[in-house]
């Protein structure tokens, strides 16, 4: 682990810092300090002259709206998910290997994306997942998940400040970003609209609430999150463990798997404040142990719901070794094996939901 930690963070030394005046586009708002992504399944119109209002075309993306393809560099996504893996990536190994040179770097990618007034970005995502005619031109709800992975970024900050490397003005310029951020998402349409959905949007997005509230230091809004988050879990979960929203996706072991973790993340956060999601049970039983071992059961059976693609059967691993953890080796699990730490890849793709280097967390 400790020579892939090392690889990955010199790779990371290569990279960044990013800002979002890198994008080669810019936002309907001309600002371009305002974050920006397309809605991926939404084309100009071939009936129409000015090709307004897009239309959806189901299964066709839109180039760009990939992470890592060809064409993201118009967009803003990419470089805000490298900025959070790398800073975490330089974080862990700042504190594994104790190189100043890493918190370096990493603290100079969240001034450049976050603090500097010259390159940094304007504290909400009113721009995210775009489809032009629609909605004056700016984004919808589901471009919220866009900031998903905040809540390990806002850990990997903590390390950074810990090292001395971001001075105590940056981290209250921060801090004061962040909070302008919590606003938007709690105030604006797009954030009520991704609070009130009930798949895994919500899921995440009470994650991002909730990390942010750790952050700021803002307990009850942290309760207030997870008591909700307790209502959701009632919703998306039936009395065997299905998690009814996501089963009924294209690609739906990928979305329960995905939703999984934003759940696993969120009851570790809960944790942190004494708040209990692990063993928390709705009606019927409805519980996220319920709903991993119902998930589990299908590591050596086939899936019974639509996945059109193929799917990544590490990803079960980091759902396993958590129910080993909180839960112990119960009948329902007991044959799931769980291989050595050090053997499991540490590195998913971010649409996975699995924070980098996460056997580090255990």
């Amino acid at each position: 682990m400790s020579t892939r930690l090392a690889e990955e963070a010199e790779a990371a030394m290569l990279r960044g810092p990013y800002s979002v005046l890198d994008k080669s586009g810019c936002a309907p708002s001309g600002d371009r300090h305002d974050y920006w992504s397309p809605s991926p399944y939404w084309w100009p119109d071939p009936d129409s002259k000015s090709g307004l209002p897009y239309v959806r075309r189901d299964g066709r993306r839109v180039p760009g709206s990939r992470l890592y393809d060809d064409l993201c560099g118009e967009f803003d996504r990419t470089r805000l998910q490298r900025t959070f893996d790398d800073v975490t990536i330089l974080a862990l190994a700042w504190e594994h290997f104790g190189e100043e040179r890493y918190a370096d770097h990493a603290a100079r990618s969240i001034r450049s994306w976050f603090l500097d007034p010259r390159s940094a970005m304007n504290p909400s995502l009113e721009y995210a997942q775009v489809r032009r005619g629609h909605n004056r031109n700016k984004g919808f709800s589901s471009g919220v998940i866009e900031m998903k992975d905040l809540y390990y970024f806002l850990d990997a900050v903590r390390v950074i400040v810990r090292s001395g490397a971001v001075s105590k003005q940056e981290h209250a310029q921060f801090r004061k970003w962040l909070g302008q951020y919590l606003k938007w998402l709690t105030t604006s349409t797009q954030g009520k609209k991704e609070c009130a959905t009930a798949n895994n949007h919500g899921t995440y997005y009470d994650l991002q609430i909730a990390a942010i509230g750790s952050f700021l230091e803002r307990r009850r809004l942290v309760k207030k999150t997870v008591r909700r988050s307790r209502r959701r879990l009632a919703e998306q979960f039936d009395a065997r463990g299905r998690q009814v929203y996501e089963i009924q996706r294209t690609q739906s072991l990928s979305y329960c798997s995905f939703n999984m973790q934003g759940w696993i993340h969120l009851a570790r956060l809960a944790d942190g404040f004494g708040l209990d999601l692990w063993t928390v049970e709705g009606e019927h039983g409805r519980s996220i142990r319920q709903g991993m071992q119902w998930l589990l059961d299908y590591v050596d059976r086939p899936w019974p719901y639509t996945q059109i693609d193929a799917f990544d059967t590490q990803r079960f691993h980091p759902i396993a070794y958590t129910f080993h953890t909180i839960y112990g080796t119960s009948a329902d699990t007991a044959c799931v094996r769980v291989p050595e730490l050090d053997s499991i890849e540490p590195l998913f793709h971010p649409g996975d939901g699995i924070r980098p280097f996460w056997q580090l967390f255990y």
